[in-house]
């Protein structure tokens, strides 16, 4: 069994997924680095406000510096900061992001977050808050609020987005797909123009040997576009009528209907497919 399985209490996914677990182990090095050695001192001058001058993020014209919209995110005030950026933020959330992402879409979201957050402090803080005077900015908050924006992914363990999920298959899937995901009778049989019928979206049809970005491309963009060569699909594409989120939460809802062994083997082929 793979080892980026965690419980199905947490939807299937890593409890702590690789990147995720070197931001924390990184942010808890620097920020005991700072408490330890900003108790000293270097020929009168602190260590403490050294290391906060040159990677905290400085205002514009008073200590900034380009490196600092990256280090500043990795610098906490203090242990409940960082405590509850990395816990209450970064893991709980973005454990289903990175899984569903890859952890190099997930990293480079993560910072870029963390800049943007960044460069919006140095330009609206002067206009803002002009009484702040000169202080670094220092914490990951910018970027942990990135990381609770998204939820590109299907997680038939998610209540809320399963029971969504179900209401649009109603609408927009039953008429082809089937009320109970059964598809069409004679799905197998091909149309005089070539196309297959619909397919059952249960463990009884195809559905589940795909990854999650197949399926979500498949249902945004229609089966042709997504089609290998030679293949004639009569799917549409939903892309102008669901947004990303509904077409997540139609996916949740047909993979909470699948048995769990078909449930662990689509994780697995959905994982090899990063």
């Amino acid at each position: 069994m793979s080892n980026y399985y965690r419980p199905s209490m947490f939807g299937g996914f890593s409890f702590f997924p690789p990147v995720i677990k070197i931001l924390m182990m990184l942010n808890a090095a620097v920020f005991l680095t700072v408490e330890i050695l900003g108790r000293f001192s270097l020929d009168g001058y602190s260590l403490y406000q050294f290391f906060n001058y040159y990677f905290g993020l400085m205002p514009i014209g008073y200590g900034f510096y380009p490196w600092q919209l990256v280090t500043y995110q990795f610098m906490h005030a203090g242990f409940w900061h960082l405590f509850f950026n990395m816990v209450f933020g970064l893991w709980m959330f973005g454990m289903e992001i990175e899984h569903v992402w890859g952890s190099r879409k997930f990293l480079f979201y993560y910072l870029m977050c963390g800049v943007v957050a960044g460069l919006f402090q140095l330009v609206l803080a002067p206009i803002l808050e002009p009484s702040q005077g000169i202080a670094p900015t220092v914490g990951a908050s910018g970027a942990v609020y990135g990381v609770l924006a998204p939820k590109d992914a299907a997680d038939p363990d998610d209540a809320k987005q399963v029971a969504r999920g179900e209401k649009l298959y109603r609408v927009h899937c039953a008429s082809c797909h089937g009320v109970n995901l059964e598809g069409q009778a004679d799905w197998r049989t091909r149309n005089a123009d070539g196309t297959l019928k619909p397919p059952p979206h249960a463990e009884t049809g195809h559905t589940w040997h795909h990854p999650d970005r197949v399926l979500f491309d498949y249902t945004k963009q229609g089966g042709q576009p997504a089609a290998p060569p030679g293949f004639k699909s009569a799917m549409p594409g939903f892309g102008g009528t669901l947004s990303d989120g509904e077409i997540w939460a139609t996916l949740a809802f047909i993979k909470s209907r699948w048995p769990k062994p078909v449930r662990e083997r689509q994780r697995q082929i959905d994982e090899r497919s990063r």
